[in-house]
């Protein structure tokens, strides 16, 4: 169930990329401003749908009004009173979320699909590379095997770009670059 449930997971996310991307970039060309402005909202309602078939609502209730220490498995809390240093904490959490979904997009737009899925796989096994250092855990050959393929096929997409990218650069866009470098060095004489 757990495999499925990854697999599901990375076609989503896949998913959710390319369509992201079309809407930047197709018909409706939108910004990424433009993009969050009008998904935020679909946004924070799929969360509270989510959060109430979850019971997750009826649990911040019970924290707010002081009734937290009745639930199940959870540690007994004071009632809850907002701070001034909680508020700063939770509007700096908003502006960097923004902030990384501003580049987050503009990287899409500017680079595509593909390199934005690839890129977030290599970044998911680099995370768990880095749990296993910092936390000493154990993973199984399976596992390892997993996060090798990943980082070779993570390399072999960078490899095919760049010489896609090489492959791609015009007679006539070569020729320009160097009557620019053969400028600058009578210019430097």
């Amino acid at each position: 169930m757990g495999f499925l449930l990854t697999l599901l997971g990375a076609f989503l996310a896949a998913l959710k990329t390319v369509i992201t991307n079309r809407i930047q970039t197709g018909r409706l060309k939108l910004t990424p401003l433009e993009l969050l402005y009008r998904m935020s909202p679909l946004a924070l309602v799929q969360s509270l749908i989510y959060a109430y078939l979850t019971d997750e609502l009826s649990i911040i209730y019970k924290i707010i009004n002081g009734e937290a220490e009745t639930l199940e498995g959870m540690a007994s809390f004071a009632k809850f009173e907002p701070s001034g240093s909680l508020v700063v904490k939770l509007i700096l959490n908003g502006i960097i979320a923004f902030g990384l979904n501003v580049v987050s997009f503009t990287a899409n737009k500017n680079k595509g699909a593909l390199t934005m899925t690839v890129a977030a796989n290599v970044k998911q096994v680099i995370t768990i590379i880095i749990a296993i250092v910092l936390f000493n855990l154990s993973i199984n050959f399976t596992n390892g095997l997993g996060i090798v393929l990943t980082l070779i096929g993570g390399a072999w997409y960078a490899k095919l770009e760049l010489d896609r990218m090489q492959k791609n650069v015009s007679p006539a866009g070569a020729a320009a670059s160097s009557r620019i470098t053969n400028l600058e060095s009578r210019e430097r004489k």
